[in-house]
């Protein structure tokens, strides 16, 4: 994004809000990215665990 055109405006605010939005909603994507693969790492090693459980209780 080119910010020259909101700085020639006088719109500094309005561009460093919209930036640090547009920066904020990255890093929150890429932490729920992280979260998901937890989730499914975390699913599959429960799985094990019950897995594991049953050919006990077999």
């Amino acid at each position: 994004m080119n910010g020259g055109g909101f700085a020639a405006n006088g719109q500094n605010d309005l561009f460093l809000f919209q930036q640090t939005a547009e920066d904020r909603a990255f890093h929150l994507k890429v932490g729920i990215n992280y979260f998901e693969a937890c989730i499914g790492e975390l699913e599959g090693l429960y799985g094990e665990v019950l897995a594991i459980e049953d050919a006990y209780l077999e």
